[in-house]
């Protein structure tokens, strides 16, 4: 038994070995050398028509015009730049001198009358005064500039908040649109499907009164 064993152990040994130099050589598989990521667009270049007017839809143009011009996220995000611009424009006042004028007027009269005819006397007082100051700070460490640097980038951030508002609300009802080409079709093909039920329906009606079909094709 021992014997057998062995004789067919190292049969299968041979075989295995003969047939080991007629396997093809492992080789790499050639993959082509692929980029490091997509785009749509190429680098460099501008798109000056908005995305949303590919599907040369006049519905769905008219829906996205009214929306950025009347959203309230989209006037929420102007408003917001808006705050941000007056803001940078505070911070780059103080660069320049501050000059305040001061302007004032003042009447006074006074009368004084004594008993049995006696002496009237009456005097009457004006004044008016202006005055100039002048006044300006020198940006020793740069805090000034630092300000105005912030809110000009605030001013930025903010402007990128009413393009991503722009983005965010046009894909909104991009997708609401599409959703509702999707409901609109599948009652095309329902109510196509009805029509054909109720063809299919006379057919089996007249097959039946030749009794070519039976009831329960009819029901």
């Amino acid at each position: 038994m021992h014997t057998l064993l062995a004789v067919f152990f190292s049969t299968i040994l041979l075989v295995t070995t003969g047939c080991a130099p007629f396997a093809p050589p492992a080789t790499a598989p050639n993959l082509p050398d692929l980029p490091s990521r997509y785009s749509l667009y190429q680098e460099g270049t501008s798109v000056q028509v908005p995305w949303w007017q590919a599907f040369k839809s006049d519905e769905l143009n008219r829906l996205i015009a009214l929306s950025l011009a009347d959203g309230f996220s989209i006037r929420q995000a102007w408003a917001k730049l808006d705050q941000a611009r007056a803001m940078a424009a505070k911070a780059g006042a103080s660069l320049y001198p501050a000059i305040d004028l001061d302007a004032g007027s003042s009447f006074t009269r006074e009368r004084t009358q004594s008993s049995s005819q006696g002496t009237h006397s009456y005097s009457t007082t004006k004044e008016h005064s202006l005055g100039l100051a002048g006044s300006y700070e020198l940006d020793l460490w740069g805090r000034i500039h630092s300000s105005l640097e912030a809110e000009r980038f605030t001013a930025r951030a903010s402007l990128e908040d009413v393009h991503t508002a722009f983005m965010t609300l046009s894909g909104q009802i991009a997708e609401n649109w599409i959703k509702i080409l999707q409901v609109r079709n599948e009652q095309a093909l329902v109510k196509a499907q009805i029509a054909t039920n109720e063809t299919y329906l006379e057919v089996l009606e007249l097959r039946f009164d030749k009794s070519l079909s039976s009831a329960l094709d009819v029901l």
